[in-house]
């Protein structure tokens, strides 16, 4: 249970961090973040979102399409990571 409310309190703040990185033009440092929060939870959605975006910024193209794969994997109607690989 604590464990779960450490989840809880520590995701929603590391995908804010990354957020906040992204708009610092600062990739690297938001997919560090995303890292982080998907080692949290291996299946967030907006934490693979945010760390591709990150990896496009980077150029790291080929990392980029699998975090997107992967969303569309957990959610097949997702559209925006749809629209981020077409």
């Amino acid at each position: 249970e604590e464990k779960g409310l450490k989840v809880q309190l520590q995701l929603p703040c590391l995908l804010n961090i990354a957020a906040c990185f992204a708009k610092l033009k600062q990739p690297r440092l938001a997919a560090e973040a995303c890292d982080r929060a998907l080692a949290l939870d291996a299946n967030c959605i907006k934490a693979l979102f945010r760390r591709g975006q990150a990896r496009m910024e980077q150029c790291n193209f080929d990392a980029a399409r699998e975090d997107l794969w992967r969303i569309l994997e957990l959610e097949p109607a997702d559209p925006d990571a749809a629209r981020a690989l077409s």
